[in-house]
């Protein structure tokens, strides 16, 4: 199997791409112009691959651009095409530079006769353009940006929100920074082109549904200072997926293919725990093992024949004699999936797994074991509160957590606002806190690992997977990879990955489902064949 340490993008901060493109210009003699020039030529061509036909001959073209690098990318861009000669072209500047790169590009424009508007100085005419524009080009603000837009450009950026324009976004949409927020003012674009290399900005939460798609433009960056640019934060696509994938043995069957044992399920709730169970199944685990209360046990009986369910104690609804008594069952049977030498590889707990207090003693039984484990949903809540009594500090690195953003605060404090406005810090620090890998789930997940210190970041966007249930065959789907042998770290990331690829190929065929559905696509997700797409398309 491939190796996480090699996996993925570098996710450089706006500080690490500044220091990067001062090492360009005063290491290697780059000049600045020149750089400015490869970035607008580039970008534009890219552009007009990535619009085809819909960027037609006649259509009305508004490039908008600041007085800084982004504006001057901008005004490469503005005679580019003017130059073609096919669009109905215009340029609106916020103001007019009057020095620096951008100043240059723009007396340029000017020479040629590009049209220019002045937003300062005739906001009517430029509020005119931006209404009737096809396509627009957003060179407003770049990633040096701190805090939220003010101001005139605010009101710019509002203006460019309600046009019926495909909008084209250089480097960031303006308005996203590293300091973004939920609330901030930013340009919702279409797509996208970011320089070199993908930004932290661009994946926080809050700031993604602005981005639409995102591609990379190189632009002449030295490759060896690009590769120095490391903070410890690498975004994962698919084709690390089929890096990290295991090679499974010809000969493998059943028991080397790994043995899970799940503690899930309630009353009310099986359904969690059929999901996980199922999604593990249906991955590289071979054997698949379910502990459940006695109500749950009747429900399930001999339903599901892939699926092994033991009789876990007396129930949650039993007197609080009974109640005991359970409790010490649960921690016989629990100790015993989880000895040394047992029949197990990994544990689940969690998935529908409701939250009556036999459930503590159990869960410190199993996390007090040998085994590495997945804790998920219900096994969360009763980890904060054996946390919150002072009976468990930390799980030991062996084990993967994966909460939701309102899980993650009963773990981490404060509010699920602010982990989504500063994740990678929010999941580093429960992950050194509490020394097990943590994978934050949302519409882009977050995963640390306390022992390196790495940050990974899995970009989802798609609406499909925040379906019930699609959490417990994520939960499913690492477990099961632990199982197979797979270190958490690494079951983690590629968990997310096989996840995020079977809901596209879900979404693909279905356009939208159940979780149960997911289901079918994670077989063919967990194989190397099928390769990546950024459309979701497969082989």
């Amino acid at each position: 199997m491939g190796s996480i340490s090699s996996a993925g993008t570098p996710l450089p901060s706006s500080a690490e791409m500044s220091a990067v493109d001062a090492r360009t210009r005063q290491e290697y003699s780059i000049p600045e112009l020149v750089l400015m020039e490869n970035a607008g030529q580039r970008i534009w061509a890219r552009m007009l691959a990535w619009a085809g036909p819909r960027l037609s001959n006649d259509a009305r073209l508004v490039i908008v651009a600041g007085i800084g690098n982004n504006g001057g990318d901008a005004l490469v861009i503005a005679r580019a095409a003017w130059l073609e000669g096919r669009f109905a072209l215009a340029v609106v500047l916020t103001r007019r530079p009057d020095r620096g790169p951008a100043a240059v590009h723009a007396a340029a424009c000017e020479a040629l006769g590009v049209p220019i508007t002045v937003y300062d100085e005739d906001p009517e005419d430029a509020h005119a353009l931006i209404g009737e524009a096809d396509w627009v080009v957003d060179g407003l603000l770049g990633t040096g940006l701190s805090g939220a837009v003010r101001g005139s450009t605010a009101a710019l950026i509002e203006e460019l929100n309600t046009c019926d324009a495909v909008i084209v976004a250089i480097d960031v949409p303006s308005g996203v920074g590293d300091t973004f927020k939920r609330g901030f003012t930013a340009v919702r674009a279409d797509i996208t082109l970011t320089v070199e290399l993908p930004k932290q900005a661009l994946y926080l939460p809050y700031a993604r549904p602005f981005c639409g798609e995102i591609e990379t433009v190189s632009i002449g960056f030295p490759p060896q200072l690009l590769h120095s640019c490391e903070s410890g934060v690498r975004l994962l696509g698919d084709a690390d997926r089929l890096q990290l994938l295991p090679v499974s043995a010809a000969e493998a069957y059943k028991n080397t293919r790994g043995s899970l044992a799940v503690f899930g399920g309630a009353a009310g709730t099986a359904g969690a725990l059929l999901l996980s169970a199922a999604a593990a199944a249906r991955g590289r685990c071979g054997y698949v093992t379910a502990f459940v209360d006695p109500e749950v046990y009747r429900a399930l009986g001999s339903r599901y024949p892939s699926l092994v369910v033991r009789l876990l104690g007396a129930g949650s609804g039993a007197g609080d004699a009974a109640a005991e008594d359970t409790g010490a069952a649960a921690r016989t049977e629990a100790a015993g999936a989880v000895r040394r030498g047992g029949p197990y590889h990994a544990v689940l707990c969690g998935p529908g797994w409701g939250l009556a207090t036999d459930r503590d003693g159990l869960l410190e039984a199993v996390m007090a074991g040998e085994l590495p484990g997945v804790l998920d949903a219900d096994g969360l809540r009763v980890l904060a509160r054996l946390r919150a009594a002072g009976r468990v500090t930390t799980v030991s690195g062996r084990w993967v957590l994966t909460p939701h953003p309102g899980e993650f605060t009963l773990l981490a404090g404060g509010t699920s606002a602010d982990a989504l406005e500063r994740p990678v810090e929010a999941v580093r620090r429960v992950a050194g806190e509490l020394n097990a890998v943590v994978v934050l789930k949302a519409h882009v997940c977050y995963i640390a690992d306390p022992e390196s210190a790495a940050a990974y970041v899995v970009d989802g966007m798609n609406p499909g997977l925040g379906t019930a249930g699609s959490g417990d065959v994520l939960a499913g789907v690492i477990a099961g990879l632990l199982a197979h042998g797979c270190g958490p770290l690494h079951a983690a990331c590629l968990g997310v990955l096989i996840h995020q690829r079977a809901g596209a190929m879900a979404t693909r065929e279905r356009s939208w489902y159940a979780a149960e559905e997911l289901l079918e696509y994670l077989g063919p997700a967990s194989e190397p064949r099928n390769g990546s797409s950024r459309d979701g398309s497969y082989g």
